[in-house]
């Protein structure tokens, strides 16, 4: 069994320092320690926050492990471009990506576990775990997470946290995050969502584990509520399944039907 590398992708804009901090706390803090960390923000240099995010970015320069990138602010798909670039710029010697935003972190095990769910199966493209969710709302998400979802699981409902541990060959393949995932005038959008569908639609399989691993922080000003159960959702789901090749319609009984082709993907040796 080899052991892969990680590229873990920090997401930063105009941040609270001290979430910002403790992100960076948790991911330095990890038991296993082949990683590549990079911050990617893209606060304007002209915003008084600018200097306390590059100040936490570069707060671990003396760890040749962490690196903090600042990019230009995308009115559209911001995070989906910072991803992408950072992947292009620095994922080259790595196997696997996990990626989290700034008001997140991850327990000390989080590459241990999911990162070598991957060395050990190669048929499986992306690895989870349980998620504990706070702020205002509180509870835990995936903690049962059933090892047999298929593509009309995901497309009815996003079933998958998007901080985890994936192959980079499978994003790579895919063209990273897509753009089109994310509606006008918004920095993020479905990219998650989108990717783990090309996932289970390419062949690729997913482990799961009921360890708490992601700690995920809720706010009523985050983009994925202004997504989730509003009318942008299904427009959205219904045009990014036929850009995969998926037909999916709703049934007048209720319910949706879809049809596709599954490709059989055998990585066994």
């Amino acid at each position: 069994m080899t052991s892969g590398k990680t590229l873990f992708i920090l997401i930063a804009y105009k941040s609270n320092p001290g979430w910002l901090e403790q992100a960076m706390y948790s991911v330095a803090s990890q038991t296993r320690k082949d990683f590549r960390c990079v911050m990617v923000d893209s606060t304007p240099e002209t915003d008084p926050s600018h200097a306390q995010v590059s100040l936490v970015g570069n707060s671990r320069r003396d760890d040749p492990r962490f690196i903090y990138r600042h990019y230009p602010w995308e009115p559209h798909a911001d995070v989906a471009r910072k991803v992408n670039s950072a992947i292009a710029e620095f994922g080259g010697d790595c196997q696997y990506v996990a990626i989290m935003s700034d008001d997140d972190y991850v327990a000390p095990r989080f590459l241990e576990v999911q990162a070598g769910a991957l060395d050990a199966d190669p048929m499986a493209g992306f690895a989870q775990g349980t998620v504990h969710f706070f702020g205002d709302r509180y509870g835990f998400w995936l903690q049962e997470l059933p090892l047999d979802l298929q593509v009309r699981d995901q497309v009815g409902q996003n079933q998958f946290a998007g901080t985890c541990v994936m192959r980079l060959d499978p994003f790579r393949e895919f063209g990273g995050y897509d753009v089109d995932s994310v509606p006008d005038g918004f920095p993020v959008g479905l990219e998650d969502f989108t990717l783990f569908l090309h996932f289970l639609r390419a062949g690729w399989r997913y482990t799961a584990s009921p360890e708490v691993l992601l700690f995920c922080r809720q706010g009523p000003d985050q983009n994925s509520r202004k997504l989730y159960e509003t009318e942008l959702f299904w427009p959205l789901v219904l045009k990014l399944c036929r850009k995969q090749g998926i037909e999916a319609r709703f049934m007048p009984e209720g319910g949706l039907e879809l049809r596709y082709q599954q490709i059989h993907r055998n990585l066994a040796p």
